[in-house]
Order: C-alpha cells, then structure tokens, then sequence
C-alpha cells in the first residue's frame, strides 16, 4: 500500500488523510481544520460522525474527494457505553433526561436487551441525526421543535459483544453496517429491559478495512506528523476490484476513447471496477451486460 509521508510545504494534490476525530469537533470542523491546514479548499469526508463521538474518520482532498461516494456504504465497528437507568433527548449523554429508572437494574435484562439486537434488524434514527427529513436534517427540526417523524430503516449488526460491566454502564463492541446508529441500539434496549438507557460513549474504530490505528489526531496533524494515502492505496483498502490497463492504452483511456476488454490485462468480472496504470489511479469503469463504459476518468 502507498503512503506518502509530506512535509507540509509538499503535500500532493489529492489523497486521504485517516483522522482519529476527538470529541466536541464536529465532522465539518475537522475537515476545515485539515483545509485550513494544508491550504487546499476542496476536503470531505465518507459519513459523518457525532460531535460527542471520537475515533476514525475519512477525509479526502483534491480530486480524490469522488472517490468519498465509494467508502460511504463499507461497514462500520464501534465501541461504546451504553448506560442504562436514564433516557435522553439525543439518545447521549449531552441531551436532556426525559426518563428515568430508579429501581434495580437486573444484569441478565440488560445483557439480554443488548445482545436481542443483532442480525437484520428494523432501528429508528435519533431526532437528533443528520438525516435528511423534508430537505432538513432531523437535528435542525429537532432544535426547532418541530413535530416529525423518521421512518424505520433496515440495517445489519453483524456482531454485538459486551466486552465489559461496570455498575449501569456496558462496554460494548459493535460491527454493524453502514447506516446504523448506536444511539438507538442503546434506546432500543433501554426501552425492551424497561429501564431506559443511553450511549454515554462512542468510538468509532473501523470503516471496513480502515483502522483508527492508522489515523492521525488533529494534533499530529497540525504539526505534519502524517501519511497520506495514495489514491490507489485508498481504493485498494474497498471491496471494488482494481484491475490494469496495458500502459500503451493509457493515453487513450484519459482521452475518453471507446473501451475494449482487450486494452486491460485481467478479464472484466464485475460491474464496476476501478483502473490503475501502475501505481497510478486513472479511472474506474462499468460493466452493463458486457459493455464496458467509462464510469470516471480521474
């Protein structure tokens, strides 16, 4: 994998940056620290992360921002807290309380509601969410009192481990896929035990093969302390396959010129496919029923 490690006077022109994001910055902050840091203008991000949230997030610049729209779907692996015994208007530990519980709280419900919560299950977003409701998103109507509903949405937890128990609170590990907000996990199980509960901790710690152990805090990289990973590098890390193309071809390729199987070395198996010319991202293309077509040309 190819990973440039920059001075910041050298920085290329397109990449990704892995940032280990802290708490009480918002996704948005985070990306204009990096803008403002490597004096380019053009930075996003694959999904955004809560405020009151840390850990791995994935942030593009130059060019390879287009390729954000191919790593926001990968699947997702959290640790959190989730605290039973209070319910909150956000669904963490920032919100309002609206529910309490003040009896005993028994560790077998508890580890039972949690634990229910796996497969394919049927979750309602928070209010509080950046999802879209009517051309808002749901935490403006939310702040504005606003009387809404969000539609239930179909996301997996591939596996949900309590990894720890101190008093009210349970350490959890969860890989789920992409969509998917721990902050109802918690409600929804403080809601089946009856004893109410909230996400008092969130980290997020992969986003399919990307770690947070490659990730840089804002502060490392501030002080350009960082890698950043080649375009190629990036793509390489997604479940999209990468195939060659015959470098006499290259050219052509980046005119827009008509495709053949023939100008690439592997067969073309899969519907969509990202093109390298060595060590160099150059595109991607489609397969539609055995026409090859451009899908971008980087």
């Amino acid at each position: 994998m190819t990973e440039f490690n920059q001075a910041l006077n050298t920085i290329p022109t397109d990449g990704i940056i892995l940032v280990d994001k802290p708490t009480t910055f918002t996704s948005f902050d985070v990306t204009r620290v990096i803008s403002k840091t490597i004096h380019i203008k053009k930075v996003g991000h694959s999904g955004t992360l809560d405020k009151d949230a840390s850990g791995l997030m994935i942030v593009a610049f130059g060019k390879a921002t287009k390729l954000l729209s191919y790593m926001i779907g990968l699947d997702k692996r959290y640790i959190g807290d989730v605290t039973f015994g209070k319910a909150t208007a956000t669904d963490d530990a920032v919100g309002e309380t609206i529910s309490e519980y003040s009896g005993i709280i028994d560790d077998t419900k508890c580890r039972e509601s949690l634990l229910a919560l796996q497969g394919r299950i049927s979750q309602i977003p928070p209010k509080y969410s950046a999802i879209h409701i009517g051309g808002q998103r749901a935490y403006q109507l939310a702040n504005d009192n606003a009387d809404f509903d969000i539609k239930p949405r179909e996301v997996t937890i591939y596996g949900l481990d309590i990894i720890s128990v101190n008093d009210k609170t349970y350490t959890i590990d969860v890989r789920c896929s992409s969509g998917t907000y721990i902050r109802s996990i918690a409600r929804d199980a403080g809601t089946s035990s009856g004893y109410y509960a909230h996400i008092s901790r969130l980290r997020r710690m992969s986003v399919g093969q990307f770690s947070i152990e490659k990730a840089y805090t804002l502060d490392q990289i501030k002080s350009g302390e960082f890698s950043v990973l080649s375009p190629l590098a990036a793509v390489s890390n997604i479940s999209i396959p990468v195939i060659e193309i015959r470098p006499e071809y290259t050219s052509n390729f980046r005119s827009g010129k008509k495709l053949s199987a023939e100008i690439f070395t592997a067969p073309i198996t899969a519907e969509k496919a990202f093109v390298r010319d060595g060590q160099t991202l150059i595109g991607m293309i489609k397969n539609e029923n055995g026409k090859i077509k451009y899908e971008f040309v980087y």
